[in-house]
């Protein structure tokens, strides 16, 4: 832990289980969620039986995006199977699971989760987890932001610009026919994209052994204790993504 913050024994309990920890499901809507999952499947079902001609020649566009297209009706022995089992999911009895977390640490996650003066994140190099001070890691990236050699800072963003020249080259492509109308609409970048997004991932790896062992005995120690930073760029949701 890189924080000066006090954090307790179920806090870090829950923490050490990793960012990949799952808590047990709460069964409260288990039988609705299965209901829902069962609908994708026989839409998926009614889709098969409309459109393929058991030729298994079609062959679907690489950048075909999903519609949600729900015909309304198959044959009698498809409609009667979905209608069979959509009666036996209601009769299901649901038991519940034992949760794999304790009460206080259930507690704990939701203190974290609302804890506004700490991040939490991944290690870099390995899969440990990091507790940083918010200041501490907002004093990181803007050191590593305020950089002149590698970084420059612009009176006006180019974003809306980049969008306009992009689509442009796009639909160019497109009036040459070098892309179908699928890919068009696949590679069309729309009005809600959002730039890239920074972060950073402690470097912990780099701490040297003293100021591990001096921090476990002072936490003001520290700002004595210099972490670098691995930087990471978000293209999801951007302009540049596909």
């Amino acid at each position: 832990m890189y924080t000066k913050q006090k954090l307790n024994e179920n806090e870090i309990s829950i923490l050490a289980k990793g960012l990949k920890f799952v808590p047990s499901p709460n069964i409260k809507n288990a039988k609705a969620n299965l209901l829902i999952d069962f609908q994708e499947l026989a839409r998926k079902m009614r889709c098969k039986y409309q459109f393929d001609d058991g030729s298994n020649k079609f062959i679907p566009h690489p950048f075909q995006q999903k519609t949600g297209y729900n015909p309304s009706l198959a044959n009698n022995a498809i409609e009667d199977y979905i209608f069979a089992t959509k009666i036996e999911i209601g009769k299901l009895n649901t038991k519940k699971i034992k949760s794999n977390i304790s009460i206080k640490e259930k507690i704990a996650l939701s203190t974290l989760r609302n804890n506004k003066n700490i991040i939490i994140k991944k290690a870099d190099k390995n899969s440990s987890t990091v507790i940083l001070d918010k200041d501490k890691y907002d004093k990181l990236a803007m050191d590593h932001l305020n950089d002149p050699i590698h970084y420059e800072q612009v009176d006006k963003s180019d974003f809306e610009e980049l969008i306009k020249i992009l689509n442009e080259k796009i639909n160019n492509l497109y009036r040459k026919s070098y892309i179908d109308d699928t890919t068009l609409k696949y590679l069309s970048i729309p009005k809600n994209t959002r730039l890239g997004r920074l972060y950073f991932l402690p470097k912990i790896h780099k701490v040297n052994d003293q100021d591990r062992n001096k921090l476990k005995v002072n936490k003001e120690w520290l700002d004595n204790i210099n972490i670098t930073e691995r930087p990471i760029v978000s293209l999801c949701n951007s302009p540049l993504e596909k």
